[in-house]
């Protein structure tokens, strides 16, 4: 099956965050003024989405390709599938390249398929540092507790410019050179 991964930040945040750590703003370490305004949007200090777009599934968004109008970023979601794996990130520019596990993204590879062959099968859900900060029992070991389970998850969608044409389904090729993902994310 040829599929696309999936980004998804989930955001289940219950209060106000500002920044990722004392000395990072919501912006990050990015120069440019596109990639700070992405890194705000994947920081966003805001609360559960107002609005939910109630057709989102799985199988949509391995479809959705590199398409930034294909979603509203300004909508949420929740999407179900099954627990692949789960893998503690490292630093990037929206948490200006900490060290700190705490306060870097895990990326939880979920799948429509109860038995995925792989993690082309599967989208990529990210549990930022202020999900972690909410709750701190959810590490890469705690969440690989729950493999083969249907999991469901909820966020932003967002559009992230930074993995176009980095996804199985857009670019086959670029498939395990970087982490495989569709552009499109719940936050």
């Amino acid at each position: 099956m040829k599929t696309s991964m999936l980004l998804l930040l989930v955001f289940i945040t219950l209060t106000n965050f500002l920044q990722t750590e004392e000395n990072c703003p919501a912006y990050g370490d990015a120069t440019s003024e596109k990639v700070r305004a992405l890194n705000m949007l994947k920081n966003r200090s805001v609360s559960s989405p107002v609005s939910f777009n109630t057709d989102v599934t799985l199988n949509e968004m391995f479809n959705s390709g590199d398409d930034p109008t294909k979603f509203s970023q300004e909508d949420g979601a929740t999407v179900e599938g099954y627990l692949f794996n789960a893998k503690q990130e490292k630093g990037e520019s929206c948490n200006c390249h900490t060290t700190d596990i705490d306060k870097q993204d895990i990326h939880i590879y979920i799948s429509p398929h109860e038995h995925p062959t792989g993690i082309a099968d599967c989208l990529v859900v990210e549990i930022t540092a202020k999900d972690k900060a909410l709750h701190p029992e959810w590490t890469a070991a705690y969440i690989k507790t729950m493999k083969g389970h249907k999991i469901s998850v909820t966020g932003y969608l967002l559009f992230d410019f930074e993995h176009t044409h980095q996804s199985y389904g857009t670019n086959p090729d670029f498939f395990g050179f970087f982490n495989p993902s569709i552009p499109f994310y719940l936050c």
